[in-house]
């Protein structure tokens, strides 16, 4: 009976020590992306840009006068199959638009850019974690890299 209950103390001994509690698996950059809708929260640009040509440059784009209210809450839901939708949310800026426009995406140089709609131009992705997506893009014609940040709605 002792041999026995010994027997069943180092089986249980080994059962609990074999159960080590596993690292979670950090999320893929496809994960986090396709997770949920994005909002836009910023748009800057370096250099600024003077479209009014007053002289002084805007370089928070985002609380200028050149991006509407009703823009800000479009938002952005990346699929897995390679999709995007964008919705115009709830205030839209001309009621003949449509609701939503969808694309396709990419990542690219191991996953540090990504490509929309089969652009020459890519977005260099400076964050992408499970709340902010940031990235950069030169944009020729007003010669300056713009910066856009979206929060997970």
């Amino acid at each position: 009976m002792k041999f026995k209950l010994v027997l069943l103390a180092a089986a249980v001994l080994t059962f609990a020590a074999s159960c080590k509690e596993e690292e979670p698996v950090p999320p893929t950059k496809t994960e986090l992306l396709t997770a949920g809708p994005w909002i836009g929260s910023a748009l800057t640009a370096n250099p600024g840009i003077d479209p009014f040509g007053t002289g002084t440059p805007i370089t928070d784009l985002w609380n200028s006068v050149l991006i509407s209210a009703c823009s800000k809450d479009d938002f952005t839901v990346y699929k897995t199959d390679g999709t995007y939708v964008i919705d115009d949310g709830a205030t839209k800026c001309d009621p003949a638009d449509p609701q939503t426009t969808t694309g396709t995406w990419q990542f690219a140089t191991n996953e540090t850019q990504m490509i929309l709609d089969s652009s020459s131009t890519p977005y260099n992705i400076m964050k992408l974690d499970a709340s902010t997506l940031e990235y950069q893009l030169f944009e020729p014609f007003l010669q300056t890299t713009l910066t856009v940040t979206y929060i997970r709605k």
